[in-house]
């Protein structure tokens, strides 16, 4: 990810001197969610029609496009029926989830290899209950799934003679929403999006566990990987202008701290891929409609779907740590029920702010007062006091 810079980390804290700017690469009609990336192909599920017209029973399509070129799609395989909700790369072979057409209750996990003149259709596993998204560590495929009211990852040795799915871990029991996985080719990260967070499992441990990465983080969604640097789409705080962030985080850093890339510019992401050429998204628009009784909604336009590339930009931030006062410290660091600010002789005004730049509390502290944080959820915050100084610390 050379050409990439980076942009601001929230607003809060830091400024810009260049926005980065987006370049459309192209625009596929009836495209469905799921992407995976070989060299500079990109492939991904289209609905055929016929003389333009298209229905809910209409065959699927897996089609590619070159990142470095524009030039038309190509077909690569034609005449799935229902669906496919997920895919990925083992080296020629493409896998990819067919849907049965009731909700991915029991889809079918198949492959076809790319490179063959005529690629044809090869099971793998059956009857498998809703997954939603794949990852590769060796020869296991790691499967994110959502089976009714629960959320959970299992996984099958695609080297095996017989391939069986295998539950690894259960994440949610709550009627979670896991919508993403990715793997750092250690372990996993998945992207649960009703509790607003994103968790990683160190999914070949022999009791695997699960740690939160971010969290406060709005319906998280789309994830993917670059080096040590993982990527995430998520909705904005503003629901009445729906759109979504992209940001990224070093997962090796001692705090891992999300830096928004680019906000206000892509709505309903399917998909975010770090390539050499720059950082790529596919997406579809969500466009207001207002029906004759007046009410307004927001429609996600699944007719166009688009693919476009994240610009690199000449840009200058104020880093956090220029705007510490060094003569004020937070106690205890990470905080479990209060924070207090050591070395204050003054009261002060405060805001205390999540990690997505979303006002939690603000109030008055004196010297020696303890701010309670008992009702904080796990992650980092930032307290930011009247004379601009911000302190940050983790709520464990």
């Amino acid at each position: 990810m050379k050409h990439l810079l980076l942009l601001l980390t929230f607003g809060l804290f830091f400024h810009t001197i260049k926005a980065q700017n987006t370049e459309l690469l192209t625009e596929i009609e009836h495209l469905q969610g799921p992407s995976a990336l070989k060299g500079n192909e990109l492939y991904l599920v289209k609905q055929q029609h016929k003389n333009g017209v298209y229905s809910i029973n209409s065959p699927y399509d897996i089609i590619k496009i070159d990142l470095l070129k524009k030039k038309p799609y190509e077909i690569v395989f034609s005449g799935i029926n229902f669906g496919v909700s997920a895919l990925a790369f083992r080296g020629n072979e493409l896998y990819m989830s067919l849907s049965d057409g009731r909700f991915n209750i029991r889809s079918e996990i198949a492959k076809i290899d790319v490179t063959a003149k005529n690629p044809r259709l090869t099971s793998i596993v059956k009857n498998v209950n809703r997954p939603n998204s794949f990852t590769f560590l060796g020869n296991e495929l790691y499967v994110l799934r959502n089976p009714q009211g629960s959320t959970l990852i299992s996984k099958i040795n695609v080297a095996d003679i017989n391939p069986v799915l295998k539950d690894v871990i259960e994440l949610a029991t709550n009627r979670e929403q896991g919508r993403s996985i990715v793997s750092d080719g250690k372990q996993v990260y998945v992207s649960l999006f009703k509790s607003d967070r994103i968790v990683k499992v160190n999914v070949t441990a022999i009791k695997p566990t699960i740690t939160d990465v971010l969290t406060g983080i709005k319906n998280p969604n789309a994830l993917a990987f670059s080096n040590n640097e993982l990527y995430v789409g998520f909705d904005s705080k503003d629901d009445s202008d729906k759109y979504q962030i992209i940001a990224k985080a070093d997962i090796t850093a001692q705090t891992i701290t999300p830096t928004i890339i680019n906000e206000k510019t892509f709505r309903d992401i399917n998909a975010i891929i770090p390539h050499q050429s720059g950082l790529h998204i596919s997406y579809h628009d969500i466009v207001k409609k207002t029906f004759k009784n007046g009410i307004t909604v927001n429609i996600t336009d699944r007719f166009n779907g688009k693919i476009a590339r994240l610009n690199s930009a000449v840009l200058s931030t104020v880093d956090i740590s220029d705007k510490v006062d060094t003569n004020f410290k937070l106690y205890p660091n990470p905080s479990k029920e209060f924070v207090q600010i050591l070395n204050l002789e003054d009261s002060q005004n405060y805001i205390l702010y999540k990690i997505d730049g979303s006002e939690v509390n603000r109030g008055v502290v004196t010297k020696n007062e303890k701010i309670a944080t008992q009702m904080l959820s796990s992650g980092l915050y930032f307290l930011k006091l009247k004379n601009n100084t911000i302190l940050k610390f983790v709520k464990n």
